[in-house]
């Protein structure tokens, strides 16, 4: 898509540069280098960066792309084995599950998956450690949040769900029944989801912020057969230069993966050249059980890799209240692009706001 340019250093050459002048004891990052950067320089003026030019990183193709080949294989396994076991829906909480041991037969039937999703989460940490450094340049030091940075978190997110229910209004007359069923169940829990992010004003965050990858996906790491490498910085090239540049708490990466991770595996299980019509039902509950168990491989191996540093929450509360709030932001921000552009992603986000705010938080 293309990129809307902004005075000023782009993030992809920031980062990269940043990333580069790194002692040599300090903590590394896996990402593809920093080879160039075109800008156009003007007097008396920030330049604008053009383009970037990195490295190549021998492949595999995307972290996607893998694994959608390993869920396809898992997929197969679940069918054969689905009519003697299926697997019941974690009761625990997003943040519990990645506190706890994986039970013996979600690691019997994920195992490689889950050993590979706790690399990336290892990666990601070692990223944000990397980028959390103390430095001398302010666009990059990290921060504390204030009472005012809480505040404009909380209206900042009141304004994405007024923005999003106000779209699904409009359209939900417009939907196939079975999405406007889901619709209709959101849109009747407006206060509920307004409320979930009142505890931002209540609790002091402990947490620093910086600067973070900002559209952590699997589509935007590599991997090279046995590790991941983290590719293209410059974030949702929809967005201003200035808020792709913004600070924020790097536990906004790891939501966003954790929402990739759950994404991938239902966008599979809908796709027709790979499950058939008549198995989708039965495979339903091992979707779940990989949502559910990915995730919290993910954030697990993440908080334990990231241990003691600034911006991992001092306690499991703050934790719950950061996880909780940021999936939430980052599911009404894929309903709004769902509804503007992709119909198709249209039932898999309701379903998954409408299931959150049943299960409570975080």
């Amino acid at each position: 898509r293309p990129r809307r340019l902004g005075v000023g250093t782009g993030p992809a050459a920031a980062v990269g540069r940043v990333l580069a002048a790194r002692a040599p004891t300090a903590p590394t990052a896996p990402t593809a280098p920093l080879l160039g950067a075109l800008e156009w320089a003007r007097r008396g003026a920030e330049p604008i960066t053009v383009a970037t030019l990195h490295g190549l990183v021998p492949n595999e193709g995307t972290a996607r792309q893998w694994l959608n080949g390993e869920l396809h294989r898992f997929f197969e396994r679940a069918l054969t084995a689905g009519r003697d076991r299926a697997p019941p829906v974690p009761a625990e909480s997003l943040v519990a599950r990645a506190r706890g041991p994986v039970p013996p037969d979600v690691a019997e039937s994920l195992g490689g998956i889950l050993a590979a999703v706790r690399l990336l989460a290892r990666r990601t940490a070692e990223l944000h450690r990397a980028l959390a450094l103390p430095r001398d340049d302010a666009a990059f030091a990290p921060v504390p949040y204030t009472s005012l940075d809480q505040r404009s978190l909380y209206q900042s997110r009141r304004n994405l769900t007024g923005k999003a229910l106000r779209l699904l209004r409009t359209r939900a007359p417009t939907l196939p029944p079975a999405e406007e069923t889901l619709a209709r169940e959101l849109l009747a829990r407006e206060a509920q989801l307004y409320r979930r992010f009142e505890p931002l004003l209540d609790r002091r965050l402990t947490v620093t912020r910086g600067r973070v990858h900002g559209e952590w996906r699997l589509s935007n790491a590599l991997f090279t057969g046995k590790d991941f490498v983290a590719i293209d910085f410059d974030g949702d090239p929809a967005r201003p230069l200035s808020d792709r540049k913004r600070k924020r708490a790097p536990l906004r990466d790891v939501a966003t993966m954790v929402r990739s991770l759950e994404r991938t595996a239902w966008a599979l299980h809908a796709d027709t050249a790979v499950v058939r019509e008549s198995d989708r039902a039965a495979l339903e509950p091992w979707v779940r059980e990989f949502a559910a168990w990915s995730g919290a491989a993910f954030l697990g191996a993440w908080l334990e890799a990231a241990a003691g540093a600034s911006f991992v929450p001092k306690d499991d509360r703050e934790l719950a209240l950061l996880v909780d709030t940021l999936v939430l932001e980052k599911l009404l921000d894929e309903l709004t692009g769902a509804l503007e552009h992709r119909p198709a992603a249209v039932a898999m986000t309701l379903r998954a706001l409408v299931e959150t705010l049943v299960r409570g938080s975080a």
